[in-house]
């Protein structure tokens, strides 16, 4: 992906098929598959997009969610998590995401309020 800014908002990118790989200067390398996530909070502008690329798998799918950030974090300092598939409870048949549900915390670092969960219909 070209490298391209935000500010005020967050972005959650979830990977549902395949696997990605990051190279972060600050944060190290590492992979990202089923369920894992790419946690942008740009706050008061950052530019992005190198940082992911491709892993071992032949494709890649996922969605990306963006977020409105609350007045206190629009011009807050940027924040970037990658958080791989192991790092992200699972609750019955879902994985949290982001937020907090029936008692597990995601790790991703999100403003209080937001609930995001990835469920899949199909058996694995």
């Amino acid at each position: 992906m070209p490298v391209h800014p935000h500010s005020g908002i967050a972005t959650v990118t979830v990977f549902t098929n395949g696997d990605v790989t990051f190279d972060d200067p600050h944060l190290g390398h590492g992979t990202i598959g089923y369920g894992g996530v790419e946690w942008v909070r740009a706050g008061r502008g950052m530019w992005h997009g190198k940082e992911l690329s491709a892993g071992s798998s032949a494709a890649v799918q996922g969605f990306q969610l963006w977020i409105a950030l609350p007045p206190d974090l629009e011009n807050a300092e940027p924040e970037v998590q990658y958080v791989g598939t192991g790092g992200m409870p699972i609750i019955g048949p879902a994985r949290l995401i982001v937020g907090a549900y029936a008692g597990a915390r995601s790790p991703v670092r999100s403003p209080h309020g937001v609930n995001y969960l990835l469920t899949n219909a199909q058996a694995r």
